[in-house]
């Protein structure tokens, strides 16, 4: 009788620790990714750096572009704090409707300490001009790990066409391709 409560006792504190762990992952990730949402809707751009690692974040893309693309510099020059406004300024000009919650697909558990986010066109499709083969095409895979205290985005797997071919200061970005058009 002794063994068999020890084993119960063993088996409660799994449960117990296996329960805390999920719940805790899960209310974690929803917050993190709530912070970023906020983020991106607020343009806090410095909310953003703080939840990526830039230098680990270029390296695992110039990894998977090894043998595509001819200067692999270029993922240097754009994997930087600077180029965070730019992109609010392009979601404002293409997706001025939508939400930045309106941009994530799914979740998934990529390991104890890490989880993925897909990310695409808008879920919901206002006037109709996104395909079915954009969509599946233009998404962008996100991972996350916990350094720390707090998630931060190390790595992202996206189509090839979506690394710039030409090295632009981030004003030269929101002048050609962000700026939003002015409302009269």
């Amino acid at each position: 009788m002794n063994f068999m409560t020890y084993l119960l006792g063993v088996f409660l504190i799994c449960v117990v620790y296996v329960g805390a762990y999920a719940l805790l992952n899960v209310y974690s990730r929803d917050r993190v990714m709530n912070d970023i949402i906020t983020a991106i809707d607020e343009r806090d751009a410095n909310a953003l750096e703080d939840r990526v690692q830039f230098d680990a974040l270029a390296s695992t893309v110039k990894e998977r572009l090894q043998g595509k693309v001819n200067d692999l510099s270029i993922v240097d020059h754009y994997a930087q704090p600077e180029f965070i406004e730019p992109l609010f300024s392009m979601k404002e000009r293409y997706f001025p409707e939508y939400e930045a919650k309106d941009f994530v697909r799914d979740f998934a558990f990529d390991g104890p300490f890490r989880f993925s986010v897909m990310m695409g066109y808008p879920k919901k499709q206002g006037s109709g001009e996104i395909t079915t083969l954009n969509e599946s095409i233009s998404q962008v895979l996100v991972f996350f790990r916990l350094e720390g205290w707090t998630w931060k985005i190390y790595k992202a797997d996206m189509p090839d066409f979506l690394v710039p071919k030409n090295k632009f200061t981030p004003e030269q970005v929101i002048a050609r391709y962000g700026a939003a058009p002015v409302a009269e």
